[in-house]
């Protein structure tokens, strides 16, 4: 029987495959609503992380008249991104015992956010938890020498539904779904290079010019960073008791809850990031921020963050991204399989 030419993959072939080799990409994410936000918050994010570690220690004293083994002072102007809105701590000042430092791992220059289950957000508050201390108090510390920014790429969807009431429209229910972009950032070696120096990283209006241009076409990272991810909104009138009492919390608008699960190959671990927001304009979203990574150890280590975060809306929400995948993936299927040749349906006859 002679040989017969092979035919080409069909168009519909090449169209499925390239549907199911397309990228999911990154992973897979859920959100899930709680209350009413009250603000349209649909669009491309830049999120900006500006933190320190946060930690606890416990100080001793050999009664209640004996003092602390070191002076604070009220917080300079130049950490309130550390610090919160309204801001939280008081600074160390100098240390009345030498040895203090070294003996609880606390440098001058430390936050003191809490004594004990006491919020510390002044002078006055440090004194007045003072007073119920005896021989020792669990202080939790923010290390300002630690600073660093690091950055996120949220992709987010919003459509509410109003109603009326007596005689007014009010919004009756929302939808939002919240994606974490794992990608690599046109900056992320500038960011990287100021976490390293210890300073605080914010864009130049070029490069926010820039990201708006190229987001949706940037390449994911070769290890991603997360496996999964939980997103929570939470309205302020649908707080929980506990939520009501958090510092991080405290007269905000509502709050953005994210629990990722990250690469196992990078270490694994789960790391839980909050919002606070305290204002919420169409192009820019602030408030505080606090974060906690769980490793994965011969036991869980709990690693945690504080500070403030900036949003800044680079794009309005668009599947510009997953069009500019699926077109590549075409292309790429195209050039792989395209000259492929394969058996005829109907055999060739002599």
């Amino acid at each position: 029987m002679p040989m017969t030419r092979l035919a080409r993959p069909t168009a519909l072939a090449l169209a499925l495959t390239a549907v199911l080799a397309a990228p999911a990409q990154g992973f897979l994410q859920t959100t899930k609503s709680r209350g009413v936000l009250g603000a349209d918050i649909g669009g491309i994010w830049l999120a900006l992380h500006h933190m320190a570690p946060t930690f606890r220690v416990r100080v001793e004293r050999e009664d209640e008249k004996t003092p602390m083994p070191f002076e604070v002072a009220p917080l300079s102007p130049d950490l309130a991104p550390l610090a919160g809105d309204p801001p939280l701590g008081v600074a160390i000042k100098s240390f009345r015992d030498s040895g203090a430092s070294g003996r609880y791992g606390i440098l001058a220059g430390d936050l003191v956010i809490k004594v004990n289950a006491a919020v510390v957000r002044n002078m006055a508050d440090w004194e007045k938890a003072l007073t119920s201390v005896g021989n020792y108090a669990l202080v939790t510390i923010r290390r300002p020498r630690l600073v660093q920014t690091r950055a996120r790429l949220l992709k987010i969807s919003y459509a509410a539904t109003e109603a009326e009431s007596e005689g007014t429209s009010q919004i009756a229910s929302e939808r939002i779904t919240m994606r974490v972009l794992d990608v690599v950032l046109p900056f992320e070696k500038e960011l990287s290079e100021a976490s390293t120096r210890r300073l605080l990283w914010r864009p130049k209006p070029e490069q926010l010019k820039r990201l708006a241009a190229v987001w949706h076409r940037l390449e994911d990272r070769k290890r991603p960073m997360f496996v999964g991810g939980e997103h929570e909104m939470v309205g302020r009138s649908d707080y929980s008791a506990t939520e009501r009492k958090d510092e991080t919390l405290e007269g905000t608008l509502f709050s953005i809850v994210s629990k990722m699960r990250s690469n196992p190959l990078g270490g694994g671990g789960t790391n839980i990031s909050i919002y606070g927001v305290r204002t919420a304009a169409p192009d820019s979203i602030t408030g505080n921020f606090v974060e906690s990574t769980l490793a994965n150890a011969p036991f869980p280590i709990s690693v945690d963050f504080g500070g403030t975060f900036s949003m800044t809306r680079i794009d309005g929400f668009s599947d510009r991204d997953l069009k500019y995948r699926k077109s590549l993936t075409a292309e790429k299927v195209e050039k792989e399989y395209g000259s492929i040749e394969v058996a005829p349906d109907i055999p060739a006859t002599r």
